[in-house]
This record gives C-alpha cells, sequence and structure tokens, in this order.
C-alpha cells in the first residue's frame, strides 16, 4: 500500500516480509530486515529512507538525489526486496551510488572521453560481407540507426566491411565531446553505463531519444547472436538469460537519465 504525507511517500510491506537490511545471514546473504520505505524531500534534494533511516553510500555519503522522480525509482528497487537483498538487480541504487560516491574518480570529462573513444570500434559501424542473410540484417538494424545518429549531431560515422575499428574524424569528436559534456554527472554515469552494457554510443543515443524501444536496442546490440537464433535455433537458457539481463541494464540506464532529468 502506498501512503503520501506532503513529500514523502511511505511503502507499507506485509509482515511476512519484514526483515532487515545489513543482516547478514547464513552464505553471506544478506536479508531484509526494514519495514517500510519512503522518499522525502531534504533541504538539497531528495532521499530514500528505510525505516525513516536515510540511506548512506558505501563510503559513508548520504544518499541525496537531485529529483523526486529519482528518490521515488531507487525507492522503489528497495520496497520490491524480499526476503533477501538481491543488490546486484538494483542498478538504479547503485548507479546513484556510483554516481554521489565516484570510486573510479573519473571527471566527466573522463566519461565523455571514455565514451567517444569507443566510437571507432562501435558495432554499429563493423559490417561483415556474409553470409548474405547477416548483410541484409546489418543493414534492416543497424542502418536506420547509423544514418539517425550523423543527422542527429550533424556528424558523419563511416562504416567499415570486415574491419575493427572506423576512423572518426577530429571534428566529429568535437562535436560530439561538446554535446556530451553539457550533461552533468547523473545524466553520464546513467549514459555510461548503459554505453558499456550494450557496447555502442549510437545504440544508446537512439534509445534515449525515443528513436527505438528497449527491445529493439537489445536486438541490434545483440545482431549476431540474433541470426544465429535465426539460423539455429535457440540456446536454452543461454540466449534468454544475455537478452534479459542486457535488457535490464539498459532499461535501468535510460530509467536513470530520465528520472535524475525530471
Amino acid at each position: 500500500m502506498l501512503l503520501r504525507t506532503g513529500t514523502t511517500l511511505s511503502i507499507l510491506v506485509s509482515s511476512a516480509a519484514r526483515r532487515s537490511y545489513g543482516m547478514v545471514g547464513k552464505r553471506g546473504v544478506v536479508r531484509r530486515v526494514y519495514e517500510t520505505v519512503e522518499f522525502s524531500k531534504v533541504s538539497d534534494g531528495y532521499t530514500v529512507l528505510l525505516d525513516s533511516k536515510p540511506l548512506k553510500t558505501p563510503k559513508g555519503h548520504a544518499l541525496i538525489l537531485p529529483t523526486e522522480g529519482l528518490a521515488a525509482v531507487i525507492a522503489q528497487e528497495w520496497a520490491q526486496q524480499e526476503e533477501e537483498i538481491q543488490s546486484h538487480s538494483m542498478h538504479l541504487n547503485s548507479l546513484a551510488r556510483t554516481a554521489i560516491d565516484n570510486p573510479a574518480s573519473e571527471t566527466n570529462e573522463q566519461r565523455v572521453e571514455s565514451m567517444l573513444q569507443m566510437l571507432s570500434a562501435d558495432p554499429v559501424c563493423l559490417r561483415i560481407s556474409e553470409p548474405k542473410e547477416f548483410v541484409e540484417m546489418q543493414e534492416e538494424n543497424w542502418g536506420p540507426l547509423l544514418n539517425w545518429f550523423n543527422s542527429h549531431y550533424g556528424v558523419s560515422i563511416p562504416t567499415t566491411i570486415d574491419g575493427f575499428s572506423v576512423d572518426v574524424r577530429e571534428d566529429t569528436l568535437s562535436i560530439l565531446r561538446e554535446k556530451l559534456s553539457r550533461h552533468n554527472k547523473w545524466h553520464l554515469t546513467g549514459l555510461k553505463f548503459g554505453v558499456d552494457s550494450c557496447r555502442s554510443l549510437i545504440i544508446m543515443s537512439c534509445l534515449l531519444e525515443g528513436v527505438i524501444t528497449c527491445e529493439k536496442a537489445v536486438t541490434s546490440s545483440l545482431l549476431e547472436s540474433q541470426f544465429q537464433v535465426r539460423k539455429w535455433g535457440r540456446v536454452e537458457w543461454g540466449h534468454d538469460v544475455e537478452e534479459a539481463e542486457l535488457m535490464n541494464r539498459i532499461s535501468a540506464a535510460v530509467l536513470f537519465v530520465t528520472a535524475a532529468n525530471h
């Protein structure tokens, strides 16, 4: 049940789910010990509270979030935990902690450069000359994405056939660097997580701008795997797990960026 009072949302949990966060049991499992999850307005943003106690990051910083929307979705992640805390599935919480703690000591400029360095090996640009069926799949799936990206940013990123990288002109990098550098650490943290997950700045940009859906982004990111499935059939569990994990990661990246900016 959801109860809203002013700027606070309380999520009441059934007694069967009343466990405590922070209690480590056998096998190193972290068991849930909190009953309620709230998000609330504070002086410098929003925060999430478990049993009225504000969350902190691994480095001990207060989990202060820039928007109510981001606080709400992170609170929902905590509310959805059952008897055991599945921290590996809490991508939004992890991204917020990363943005605040900055464990890699990255500047925004370094985050941007990291993504730009991946552009020369973006899978959308690296085409294979055979078999014919896969050539057609590449053009059908990747062609529109590259065309949109080039048009939207006013750049000209080429493709290569059977190559390992493309030459990205310095003026193209300068344009993209300037546009990406306009974003704050919250946006860049989520964007970089998505780019690292799908290995493509082009695919992730198309997804964030609403050009494609998350389903289409997964297909485009795993195009060669999708071709193998079409040709030889699906490997039980293997393909499903890969697709589900990528879907979870890029969906979290989109939600994080969107919620952090609104």
